[in-house]
């Protein structure tokens, strides 16, 4: 269990970093946030400068 939730992590922190340069993810990261169960497009909105 511990490692899914480090891969988790790692996808979200990756995600958050890419939204405060002002771009958008890939579609496969957003597909694998959305399969993790978080909103993509409020996260996104939250974390873009």
């Amino acid at each position: 269990m511990n490692t899914n939730v480090n891969e988790m992590q790692s996808t979200l922190g990756k995600a958050i970093a890419i939204w405060r340069t002002g771009r958008n993810i890939n579609f496969g990261m957003a597909m694998e946030l959305r399969e993790q169960g978080y909103d993509v497009a409020t996260l996104a909105q939250a974390h873009r400068n």
